[in-house]
């Protein structure tokens, strides 16, 4: 199994992965529309956590760039291109087909 393969066998089922679908409002967003944790957390179909610790293990692209936050704490954001976003997810259904054709070959 590739290391490609296995971080997407590992990050998100292959079930998963065959269905996910790239929704109507990122496929019309410009390429370098952001997005925060929890909108790609949702379009994953995760949680927030689970999408950090994915980043923090490699598992999932890290956020192009971290937005400084409002307020006393300056907390910064994790951002996402929409075009990152897209990527991942085609990137993801090739991998799970990949295994699918692996397993049955």
């Amino acid at each position: 199994m590739t290391n490609a393969i296995k971080h997407c066998h590992d990050a998100l089922s292959i079930v998963q992965a065959r269905r996910i679908e790239i929704p109507d409002w990122l496929r019309r967003m410009p390429a370098n529309a952001c997005l925060n944790s929890a909108e790609v957390a949702r379009v994953f179909g995760v949680q927030r956590n689970t999408l950090y610790c994915a980043v923090s293990e490699g598992k999932f692209p890290a956020p192009d760039f971290k937005a400084p936050g409002l307020g006393i704490h300056q907390i910064t954001k994790p951002q996402w291109r929409a075009s990152t976003v897209r990527n991942e997810i085609k990137r993801r259904r090739e991998v799970a087909a990949r295994i699918l054709e692996e397993a049955t070959a």
